[in-house]
């Protein structure tokens, strides 16, 4: 007798572990277990439909030292290249800003 599952298929999931001065994520889909100093994080992301970019938007950043992890989470309007191009803009306010103690630059910027 063969066995037969019924619905969809689960991805496999990554892990991933991030270093000091590392900037990781975006608006893909994505099923990663995401593993840092002081944080570990399960990240899932679907896109709608078949867009190859959702309207979540992640990003996870430790600083130089280690000292700083931040995340971003949004959840943009759209989906598609607009959204692709709201996460790169924010993808490089975190980076401009990875080893900021405070976050007024972060939040400020637009």
């Amino acid at each position: 007798m063969t066995a037969t599952t019924t619905g969809p298929t689960q991805p496999d999931v990554a892990e991933r572990r991030m270093e000091c001065m590392e900037l990781w994520g975006g608006s893909r889909e994505t099923d990663t277990v995401l593993k840092m100093s002081g944080l570990n994080a399960k990240v899932y992301s679907r896109a709608f439909g078949s867009a190859g970019y959702g309207g979540d938007v992640y990003y996870f950043s430790s600083c130089a030292s280690g000292r700083i992890s931040r995340v971003l989470l949004a959840d943009v309007t759209g989906h598609g290249k607009a959204v692709a191009n709201t996460a790169s803009a924010l993808r490089d306010v975190m980076r401009h800003n990875i080893n900021m103690i405070r976050q007024t630059r972060l939040m400020a910027a637009h």
